[in-house]
């Protein structure tokens, strides 16, 4: 009896794995492609490190990016508005506060 039970849990641990190892696959294939239209085409030191702040807040606010990157609001306005151009970010549409979604990495984690 216990040996089923055994076999049961190790196997579904197994599974497991092996859909989060194909999950992180797709999370970085993601990231390069997504890197190599930042690096190739948004030509600002400062988008890198905007755009690795995305793993962190897929869902977020330009001030919240500011803030946790220490760099210029303005200055992340300008590359959100970059990402958002190049189809990499999407925004709730608000005129105030807006939201931005990094929806490719949302449904991958999903």
């Amino acid at each position: 009896m216990w040996n089923e039970w055994i076999k049961f849990f190790l196997e579904s641990i197994a599974n497991q794995s092996k859909t989060n190892i194909e999950r992180l696959d797709r999370i970085n294939e993601l990231y390069e492609r997504h890197m190599e239209i930042i690096t190739n085409v948004i030509t600002s030191n400062n988008s890198v490190p905007v755009f690795r702040m995305l793993y962190q807040l897929p869902i977020f606010t330009v001030q919240k990016i500011s803030n946790m990157t220490g760099i210029n609001y303005q200055i992340c306005n300008r590359i959100i508005k970059k990402f958002e151009e190049y189809k990499i970010i999407y925004s709730d549409g608000s005129k105030r506060n807006t939201k931005y979604y990094y929806y490719d990495l949302l449904d991958l984690l999903r």
